[in-house]
């Protein structure tokens, strides 16, 4: 039993079941996933170790198993119209340049290709030190739209809860961390994310609220070149 659970938080599930619930992400996805069909090849950049699909061209900034092409989302090694679809998970905040390689991804995909990005909103600091910078909506879509591309949908893939819920999670793990790193470690993967767990439920109907684009805990676009 010890041994799941530490399998389990290794592989980030605690931290993900406090954040998004399947239903937004499932919501958000449901148009986009079936381009895949007929819109190759595919191409997954900052795919780490969990591409979208298997058959996608893995791409991120080294060399690592299971990664196909280890290079810079600024410069991509690709000739010009040669993808069908570009992945961006979680990834346009560690750029230097987002708008660089919005650029780039419009280069390098087919004509009507798709491009389809999901980034935090309101979210801690990850990755340090390479976390630059969160978007808006609309910072998002005027990034993408500033390269070339036409919008076909954008939103929120997790909502005010799932943000309220991890921003509670880091503050209460940093008020009883008393300045220690491993101790703040312990108290939000092992702790309160179980405490603030129920909050992000309220996003099953709060998400249809208007409003909730203010406060969303990540957002999405999907444009076509």
């Amino acid at each position: 039993m010890l041994k799941m659970i530490k399998k389990c938080l290794n592989r980030g599930a605690l931290a993900h079941s406090c954040v998004m619930l399947n239903k937004d992400v499932k919501e958000a996805r449901k148009d986009v996933l079936p381009l895949f069909e007929n819109n190759s090849p595919v191409l997954d950049i900052g795919c780490g170790e969990r591409p979208i699909t298997k058959n996608a061209i893995k791409l991120d900034f080294g060399p690592a198993p299971g990664i196909d092409v280890a290079a810079d989302a600024h410069y991509l090694p690709f000739l010009d119209k040669s993808i069908g679809f570009v992945w961006l998970g979680g990834v346009v905040e560690h750029l230097n340049n987002p708008r660089v390689c919005a650029r780039e991804i419009y280069r390098i995909l087919k004509d009507k290709g798709y491009v389809f990005v999901e980034t935090p909103f309101f979210q801690i600091v990850h990755a340090a030190p390479y976390d630059f910078q969160r978007f808006t909506q609309l910072g998002l879509e005027k990034s993408f739209g500033d390269a070339g591309f036409r919008k076909i949908k954008s939103g929120i893939i997790s909502g005010p809860s799932a943000a309220f819920a991890h921003i509670l999670r880091a503050y209460l793990a940093l008020l009883f961390s008393f300045n220690s790193d491993k101790l703040f470690h312990i108290l939000y993967y092992y702790v309160f994310g179980w405490f603030v767990l129920p909050i992000k439920l309220l996003d099953y109907f709060l998400t249809k609220y208007k409003q909730a684009e203010l406060m969303p805990f990540g957002i999405f676009y999907l444009g076509r070149k």
